[in-house]
Formats: C-alpha cells, structure tokens, sequence
C-alpha cells in the first residue's frame, strides 16, 4: 500500500475521534478524545511525510493535555507556540504548505489562551478548522479533509445559534 492511502486510513481513525470530542458531554471526555486523535493524526501526517504537520498535532496533544491539568498560562503557552514554531520550521518536509500547521498551532495555542469566553473561541476555531481543511485538501488527505469539514459546520451553526441568542437592548425594545 502506498503512503497515501495509509495516511489516509489512519486520518479515518482520527477522525472518529474527533466527532467522539464534538459530542463529549463533560471536559475530560473532550480532552481524552482529542489527546487520542493529536496522536493518530500526528502518526498519520508522519506517514504522509509531513513533518510541520507532525508537530503541530504532537503538541497539540500536549497542549490539551496541560489545559486539562488546569497549567495552562502565559508561559506554557509561549513555550508550546515557541516550539510548534521552531521545531515545525525544522521539520517543515512540505514547503510553503508545511507553514499552514505550524501557523494553526501558534495561532490556537494564543487564541485558547487569550479567549476569554466560548464565542471567541468558537470564532477562532473557524479559523483553525478553515486552515485544517485548507491543508488537508493540499495533502490530498481526504479524511481530514472531510471530517474538519464536518466540524467546521457544526461550529459555524454553533456560532450562528449564539449569535442569535444574544439579546441585544434594541431587539429586547422590539418584543
């Protein structure tokens, strides 16, 4: 078999967990699912011969696993965005599409960060998931492709179904 196609089917695995995350009803379901699909996926982009892409899953991995912990602060955010950064530039096997994961990962590493309340988040997870899908499609990894698709509508209905419950003093005067 040829390293697309296992690349492929082991982004499937990922992926189941990736939807196990969007329906976790309690934060450390959310946080096991998403540790376990950081290391599958991190094994598949090894496989697609994606370094950047590698890194930036692998602390991923880590990352979540330390907000988790409750450790997450300015100074573990500094050093996983430092070395997604560094590292995923050393490892870079895919050219200027190889900055595409290493760019999502300082990125979200600052937006769990800063994001101070579920809409922002929510708003920088559009960006991540757009960036996901952007990349997989270029690495003809049709899994990723199609589950970060998947949980980019799932976010965006989200995000439209919060902005629609935010009552605003005018809408409230109209009802």
């Amino acid at each position: 078999m040829n390293r697309l196609l296992i690349g492929n089917i082991i982004s499937l695995v990922g992926s189941f967990f990736l939807c196990a995350s969007c329906v976790a009803k309690t934060k450390r379901r959310v946080v096991v699912c998403q540790l376990f699909q950081c290391i599958i996926l991190t094994v598949a982009q090894i496989v697609f011969g994606k370094g950047s892409g590698a890194v930036s899953m692998s602390m991923a991995g880590v990352r979540n696993l330390i907000i988790a912990s409750g450790h997450y602060n300015i100074f573990v955010m500094l050093a996983i965005a430092s070395i997604t950064f560094f590292f995923g530039l050393y490892f870079n096997t895919a050219g200027y599409i190889g900055l595409i994961p290493i760019g999502v990962g300082v990125f979200y590493s600052a937006a769990l960060y800063f994001s101070k309340n579920v809409r922002t988040l929510k708003l920088s997870l559009a960006v991540l998931l757009f960036a996901w899908i952007v990349y997989s499609a270029l690495i003809y990894d049709i899994f990723g492709f199609l589950s970060n698709s998947v949980a980019e509508i799932l976010n965006i209905i989200t995000l439209i179904r919060m902005h629609k419950a935010i009552k605003t003093p005018e809408k409230q005067k109209l009802t």
